[in-house]
């Protein structure tokens, strides 16, 4: 019998776990269990509001509510490069103009945002919904 064989089970709980943490995360995305996105304000009020189910991580809906949250507190800057970073302040150095592709798995903002050599980058498309949660209702990072 190889000595590895000992490890084996732990290794194999390792991966389990590891991607039980993954795949449960993606599972709870904003998108899966809220609707009707849209972009509303502008600037350091720039937000994103929805329509999401309040149940148990958003399921089963036991009824939905408007929500909506800042991107400035899910959203950072990173010299023209969206990421997804809590309190991240982007609406200081960007200005967002839509929605586009919205889905459950993708709902893009796009708009212009300051770089390191004083100019703007365009954001062609940044999936905000992949910093988004439902949490019973309330849209959080």
């Amino acid at each position: 019998m190889p000595r590895f064989t000992v490890f084996r089970p732990l290794v194999i709980l390792s991966i389990f776990f590891a991607t039980q943490g993954v795949l449960g995360a993606a599972a709870g995305g904003a998108g899966l269990t809220c609707s009707n996105f849209v972009l509303i304000g502008s600037g350091s009020s720039a937000a994103i509001q929805a329509v999401c189910d309040t149940g148990p991580d958003g399921s089963p809906p036991e009824s939905a509510v408007t929500t909506s949250i800042l991107i400035d507190d899910c959203v950072a800057n990173q010299n023209g490069v969206l990421a997804c970073v809590v309190n991240g302040h982007a609406a200081n150095t960007c200005t967002f103009s839509t929605l586009s592709d919205v889905s459950s798995t993708s709902i893009n903002i796009e708009g212009t945002c300051g770089n390191s050599n004083g100019g703007t980058t365009a954001v062609p498309g940044f999936n905000i919904v992949t910093c988004l949660t439902n949490t019973n209702g309330i849209l959080t990072c």
